[in-house]
């Protein structure tokens, strides 16, 4: 397996091919980014808000993904933080949201303001 592929529970290696959104969501902070994959279906890597977490210091869920998107419910995979990294580290996505989630998973869930 790859550095920047994942297996879901079916033991397919999934593979970022086509990105199509990356949000931040009104629960208070959580992050999703939506990507057509290598197997042709539809993904979304989800990390979720620890919501009573201090605003200097925001910290996340491990991530899962979902088939199609996480209002559907379908994990396809609970990835560790690396493994999150490594599935998103070579893909190209000019998009701020995209951008932040991608340092919060770098940083194993922890949002620290940068200049500290």
């Amino acid at each position: 397996m790859s550095e920047s592929t994942m297996k879901n529970k079916r033991n397919l290696e999934i593979k970022c091919t086509a990105p199509r959104f990356a949000d931040i969501y009104r629960d208070g902070g959580s992050y999703g980014f939506g990507f057509g994959a290598n197997d042709g279906k539809i993904y979304e890597l989800h990390i979720k808000i620890v919501v009573d977490s201090p605003a200097d210091c925001r910290r996340y869920y491990e991530p899962l993904l979902f088939r199609e998107n996480c209002n559907s419910k379908d994990v396809a995979a609970h990835p560790t933080w690396h493994e999150a990294s490594a599935l998103i580290r070579d893909v190209k996505f000019k998009n701020e949201r995209f951008q932040e989630l991608k340092w919060i998973i770098d940083n194993g869930g922890w949002c620290v303001p940068k200049n500290t």
